[in-house]
This record gives structure tokens, sequence and C-alpha cells, in this order.
């Protein structure tokens, strides 16, 4: 029995490898330390290899071989994790899927320029591979291609590739920097997500789209320019990215704020006889559904709001309407109810009225500036908006209606109007973080759990004024309580609200 670290063999159609061993006295495949292979290698001689010398063979030679079908199989050589250098036949036009998977030790690939296609998870979690050079013949980069290539930290990407699937360089920690092609048109989804090294990348303009979590968690990212030619990027495509973004001036669909990436405000006039819905149409604006800055001219009826709350709910971000005219200087009766996507929204300065539930469930609103012209804001109007962090209400408002701020959650302070009478039932019912409130000196009355659950609050002082105040008014609050010496019905206990 010959023992050997270092065997060479030769395959026909009726001598394959496990044969060709066995003609070399070779008895145990796991002795077998570098292997050259000529003849015709197919998918029964990379399965031998991969069963019984997964864990042994270092070194793989094929450069002087053909390949079945000219395609290395799909999990051709998988977990074969002592394996550190392969040379592939430059007839092989094609790496199959996961043909490489897991390979660990994987250090040297010789790619010839006859592959034109790397398939998916071709080289998965090759986590020893530190880099590799894509022949020019190459147009394809399959999903996951390079996923989870701990060690890879240069590879050279070369104009004849004209696509990557996604996650295709995916979890590749020390890569720090790459150059995309002008060939390749879009950059998919998780393609280079959890690159942390990764601090330099080059977007060319043949670039149209960049998809969802692109470069998520690309930590070391400190900027990137996005050219002209990119008109559709995914809202979470930077996420947990710390890059600051500037967009090319010429680019029609987005912009850049303060290194902040927007999309350019959809801009509208409306008529008496156009409305929202036509006026859309007529700019010939993109889907509605990809709206997410709107700036409105002109007049603005309820329909237009039905019309938003029905079909922009989740993805319109920033409403303008400080060039706008509303029908009766009114917000209407749940306008945005349950617009989910509404961070921001400008009202004109000719608005009176806020109406019931105007903008009831409007989770993602952090602030918004109520012009000095209202003078009524109705029950329920932010009731929910569970982001909303502070309000200054206008000076001609006299009435806290029910429920105005009802389990607005992140509130933390709103500053009130000396005019107001009356807060009602439910107004700042479980604002568990509001910490600071100054009740006005002519508030008459303080309503039904009013306050409730206000754990934040550490002290509330009750005017002379405030002459009907409920039992549950500061129920489940820890305030401390000051009632004002000139109360005719109130004062303080302990901290604690009494009747004298």
């Amino acid at each position: 029995m010959i023992q050997s670290t270092k065997i060479s063999v030769s395959l026909t159609p009726d001598v394959r490898l496990e044969q060709a061993f066995m003609q070399a006295d070779i008895k145990d495949p796991a002795s077998v330390i570098q292997l050259v292979i000529a003849g015709t290698v197919t998918k029964s001689d990379f399965r031998y290899i991969r069963e019984k010398m997964s864990k042994t063979l270092q070194e793989l030679d094929i450069s002087g071989a053909s390949v079945e079908g000219d395609k290395i199989d799909d999990f051709a050589l998988k977990i074969c994790t002592a394996l550190n250098s392969v040379i592939i036949p430059d007839s092989v036009t094609k790496i199959g899927e996961s043909a490489f998977y897991r390979c660990a030790d994987l250090k040297i690939v010789t790619i010839p320029n006859s592959v034109k296609k790397i398939d998916e998870s071709a080289f998965e979690r090759c986590t020893g591979l530190t880099s590799i050079t894509i022949a020019d013949s190459v147009t394809e980069i399959e999903a996951g291609a390079f996923d989870g290539c701990t060690s890879l930290s240069s590879i050279i990407i070369p104009e004849s590739v004209t696509y990557f699937g996604e996650w295709a360089f995916k979890g590749c920690i020390n890569l720090s920097s790459i150059i995309i092609p002008n060939s390749v048109t879009e950059i998919g989804t998780k393609t280079f997500e959890g690159c942390t090294n990764l601090s330099s990348v080059i977007i060319p303009d043949s670039i149209t789209t960049i998809e969802t979590e692109a470069f998520k968690g690309c930590s070391s990212l400190q900027s990137i320019t996005i050219p002209a030619s990119v008109t559709y990027i995914d809202n979470d495509a930077f996420i947990d990215c710390p890059a600051s973004i500037m967009v090319h001036q010429d680019n029609p669909v987005y912009t850049s704020e303060n290194g902040q990436l927007k999309k350019h405000s959809t801009k509208v006039t409306l008529t008496s006889e156009l409305r929202l819905e036509q006026a859309l149409t007529q700019a010939r604006a993109e889907d509605v559904n990809k709206i997410s800055r709107l700036n409105i001219f002109g007049v603005v009826t309820n329909d237009d709001f039905i019309y938003i709350r029905k079909n922009m709910f989740s993805t319109l971000q920033e409403l303008d309407l400080s060039n706008a005219s509303l029908v009766e200087n009114t917000i209407g009766k749940a306008a945005f109810e349950g617009c989910t996507g509404l961070t921001s929204v400008i009202i004109p300065a000719s608005v009176t009225k806020i109406g019931d539930s105007a903008f009831e469930r409007c989770i993602s609103l952090a602030s918004i500036t109520i012009p000095d012209s209202v003078t009524e804001i109705e029950a329920g109007a932010f009731r929910e908006c569970t982001n909303l962090i502070s309000v200054t209400i206008p000076k001609l408002v006299t009435k806290i209606e029910p429920e105005v701020f009802f389990d607005c959650i992140s509130l933390t302070s709103v500053i009130i109007p000396v005019g107001v009478t009356m807060i009602g039932d439910g107004a700042f019912y479980y604002c568990t973080r509001l910490s600071t409130i100054t009740i006005p000196p002519m508030v008459t009355e303080i309503g039904n759990n009013a306050f409730y659950y206000c754990t934040d609050l550490k002290s509330i002082i009750i005017p002379a004024s405030a002459v009907k105040i409920s039992e549950t008014a500061f129920c489940s609050c820890s305030a401390q309580i000051t009632v004002h010496p000139n109360n005719p019905v109130y004062k303080s206990v302990n901290g604690e609200l009494k009747p004298k």
C-alpha cells in the first residue's frame, strides 16, 4: 500500500476517482493531502472528495482536467474544511451553488477567464479567504456568493459583471473598500450588510436601484455619494449606517439635507375642479405609495384628506400645507387618523381649528408646530401619538378638550397658554414621560383622569382659580401637589390634594 500525501491521477469514463485510487493502491483517501487530477471530473468524483477527503485534502489542482458540463458542480466541495488551494481549469464557465460552501481554510482560488457565473453561496463562509480576483469573463455574482467571508479584505470586480445577487458580500467584516463597476445597475438586498470595516464605496452612474438593508450596519462608512442615476432607494438601505449621504444635484428623486437622504418633495396645486388624486396623476407623480414628501398648494378639502388617509397612510412622511388654504380653515375630523408614517406636518397660518381625532394614531409624529391662528383643538386630536415629544398650544386656545393627548407616552413637555380655563377628561391620560407642566392661573376645572398615570410628573401647582377638580384627576400620578393659598375649595396635605 502506498502511503502518500501527494497523488496524481488520470480519470477516464471507466475509471472514476475511487477506482483510480484503488489502482494506485491508496487504501485511505484521507491520507492524500495534495491531489492533481487529469481527465474528466464528474459529479461522482466531487462527491467522493466531499465524502472521503473533506477534513484532510488541502490542495486540489484540476487545471489539467475537464469538468463535466464545464461547471464546478453544486455543492461540489461543500464543507471541505481542510482545503486551502484550488486551481480551476480554464474550460469552466460556471461555479455552482455552494460549490465551496464553508471551506473554512480556503485561501487561494484561481478563477479562470472562462467563468461567466458565480452561483448562489459559491464561497459562502469561506472564512479563510483573504482576497480574490474575479475574472473579466464573469457577468453574474449570485446571492450570497461571498456571504460570511470574514477574512476577505479586498476584491476586484471587473467591468464585465452586470449583476450582484442579494447578500453577495454580507458579513465580509474585513472588507475595507470596494469599487462597483459601471456595468452594474442594482445594489441588491443586504449586499453589504454587516461589512463593519467598509469605509469606502464608489457608486457608479450606472446604478438605478439600492435595495433594502444594502448597507445595513456598515459602521465604518463615513460618507457616500448617490449619483444622479439612482431613482429608487429603499427606506432601510442605510439603516444602522452612520454615513453622511451626499446626492448629486441632478438627481431627480433624492436630495440630501444635513447628510440625511431625503426625497424631493412632490408638489401639486389644487383647484375647485382638481382634487389631489387627479393632481398627482397630472404631475406624473410616482406610485402614491412611494411618495414620502408632499407639498400642496391651493384649496384642500376633506376629500383630499380622505385620499391621503386611504392611499398614503403608511408612506407619507412629511406634509407641507403652508402654501395651502383649508375649507373652513379647519383640519377636519380624523383628517390624518392612522397615518402611521407621518413624521411632520406644516399647518397653514390661516387654520383656526383642529378637529376630533385629526392626528389620532399618527405614531411617527414627533413634533408639530400649531400656528397661533388656532383657537380650538377638539377631543382626541393627538390621541395615541406615541412618538410626540413636545407641543406648544397656541395662546388663543381656551380649553384642553378631553383626551387631546391621551396615551402620548413620549410627551415630555407641554406649554399651556394662560387663557386656558378647562383641562378636560383624560387630556393627558397615560402621558408617562410628562415631567413638567404649568397649570395656568385661569383654569377653573380639571376633569376625570386628566393626568392619570403621569408617573414622571414630580410636582403640580393648583392655582386659586381651580374650583372643580375631579377626584381622579391625578389618579396614579406621583406628583407632589401644592395648592395656591387663596384657593377657596382645595388645600394640600402632605403633597396630596384635599378639600378644605
